[in-house]
């Protein structure tokens, strides 16, 4: 196999095997409720993020391979949307609430959307360079998760209480990361279209519907389970 492939394939699969980590070491350190409360935390990010970017990272992908859209522009486009988007996140957020205080529900969401302008970028660094930087771009959300549980573990913090932090500061990580992969530099000078923002919306619907019924399912199962068997047995059910 070409040593490219290989290199790609190692470096996205730090992601999942990162997290897959981070779920185990939780489970046996801290308990099953402690992995259920983060669980029932991350499937409720996993649907804000399968929204927010609404399939826009293969409709951009589409967009400027296919009808010369300008990078820079939609670069643009993504920094003005998740601007749009954040107070939604944060009223939606506050919705489901789960007991939480608003400042929680604001820092989730700020956590949501600095992963999902991430993914968009990501679409529009595919186009540009497909090498290293966007296998790292690909892994970098669940890479920043797993080392913010992983220095929240160090100190002994409680999952529990400490979680929407955890998230607050992965998605900071995130989209710091993030910018340095796919810097304004990266497209300010690509030149192309107009994007049209029908077909921007059109062309990532499929992804769109993958992405939701994928985070919908787990979603609903865990709140489910959240109020018929409690948190405990969340725990129990993400590690079987």
């Amino acid at each position: 196999m070409n040593r490219r492939y290989i290199k790609a394939l190692i470096i996205q699969a730090l992601g999942p095997i990162s997290l897959l980590a981070s779920t185990i070491t939780i489970s046996r350190w801290l308990g099953p409720s402690e992995q259920g409360e983060f669980l029932s935390v991350k499937s409720w990010v996993d649907v804000l993020v399968a929204v927010t970017c609404f399939g826009l990272p293969q409709s951009i992908v589409i967009s400027i391979n296919r009808y010369k859209s300008s990078a820079k522009i939609i670069y643009v486009y993504s920094i003005r949307y998740i601007l749009l988007a954040l107070p939604i996140l944060i009223f939606a957020t506050a919705l489901w609430g789960q007991g939480r205080s608003f400042l929680d529900s604001t820092l989730l969401s700020i956590a949501a959307a600095c992963v999902s302008i991430v993914g968009i970028w990501r679409g529009i660094l595919l186009t540009q360079d497909d090498g290293t930087r966007f296998h790292l771009i690909t892994a970098l959300s669940s890479l920043s998760l797993a080392g913010a549980i992983g220095v929240g573990l160090l100190v002994h913090a409680s999952i529990a209480e400490q979680v929407v932090r955890m998230y607050f500061f992965a998605g900071i990580i995130t989209i710091f990361l993030g910018y340095l992969l796919c810097p304004w530099s990266k497209v300010n000078e690509a030149f192309g279209a107009t994007p049209s923002i029908s077909k921007l919306i059109t062309n990532g619907v499929d992804a769109f519907i993958q992405a939701l019924s994928t985070t919908a399912q787990v979603f609903i199962c865990v709140t489910w389970m959240r109020q018929h068997t409690g948190v405990e047995a969340i725990g129990f059910f993400s590690v079987a």
